[in-house]
């Protein structure tokens, strides 16, 4: 480079002022754009634009390990010796990604579902606006069940939605049974929501989980009903479990095995004449077990 200035001056009667304007002049060699990118000319000056996007980079498949002793997508972890080998969604099938020993066996399952719902019965009076929906179904491994588009939970041949929304008057529940090849079968019942709120009902802080499985229940009574009495049969076999008079009293339980459960509230008000006046009320718990954690998770 050579500089060379330029020095104006102006001359007053106080003195003299200078600028000094300082300019470098640069030999332009002819650049090359590097290969792969034209460059735009200009008097031998190559522009590079910036490089074209690159796809993204898919992320690497989920990698399930394959529990003991159960089955998952078909293919038997204790005698296919699977471990930590993965598993891909393919639409109604499932891939293989890796096995480490040759596995052949079918992971689509065979065989038609079959659906029935439990509860709510046909024809029956509900009094809120959602209700929990239940029932059994059969088919093959890895069988997904809705209920009016809402996710159904199974453990075993058992099914449970934990709150399917219900408008005023006349309601259809339909249960929807599909297979991984893509088999479906249905079940569905007319039933009825009125405005009346019932006067007892049971709560509880979920409806489901994976054994064990420990919940707590609340009553919620209403203030016309007098407590003189409740009881609570936790897993439905008949005999109550707990027995008191105090409605604020904690219910806790743990469900040690999976399972579909209906636990039942009796409440007697024995201030009502001339008889005592029962009220009964339910809450249905479902219990999963630690392989369906897996599988729902690959499901999902």
């Amino acid at each position: 480079m050579t500089p060379f200035q330029l020095k104006p001056s102006l001359t007053g009667r106080a003195g003299t002022l200078r600028f000094v304007f300082t300019a470098f002049v640069v030999v332009v060699a002819s650049l090359v754009p590097p290969p792969g990118h034209a460059g735009v000319g200009l008097s031998g000056f190559g522009i590079v634009p910036n490089p074209p996007a690159q796809p993204p980079i898919p992320p690497a498949p989920v990698q399930l390990p394959s529990p003991s002793g159960s089955e998952i997508c078909g293919i038997v972890g204790s005698t296919d010796n699977l471990f930590a080998d993965g598993f891909e969604s393919g639409g109604a099938t499932i891939a293989v990604l890796r096995t480490s020993r040759s596995v052949t066996k079918s992971v689509s399952g065979t065989g038609t579902p079959t659906i029935t719902i439990v509860f709510p019965a046909a024809g029956q009076t509900l009094a809120a606006s959602g209700t929990v929906v239940t029932g059994t179904f059969t088919g093959p491994a890895d069988t997904g069940v809705v209920v009016n588009g809402v996710l159904a939970y199974t453990a075993g041949n058992a099914f449970l939605v934990p709150d399917v929304p219900l408008s005023t008057g006349a309601n259809t529940l339909q249960a929807t049974a599909t297979t991984l090849p893509g088999l479906t079968a249905q079940s569905s019942v007319s039933i009825t929501r009125s405005g009346t709120v019932a006067p007892v009902a049971l709560a509880s802080t979920s409806l489901t989980g994976f054994a064990p499985f420990a919940i707590s229940f609340s009553p919620v009574v209403a203030g016309t009903v007098t407590v003189s009495q409740m009881k609570v049969d936790f897993d439905g076999d008949g005999v109550d479990d707990v027995t008191t008079t105090n409605p604020a009293l904690p219910l806790p339980h743990t469900y040690a095995t999976p399972g579909l459960y209906v636990a039942r509230l009796t409440v007697i008000d024995s201030t009502t004449t001339p008889n005592p006046t029962t009220y009964v009320a339910y809450a249905r718990v479902l219990v999963q077990s630690e392989s369906g954690r897996r599988q729902t998770a690959w499901l999902r």
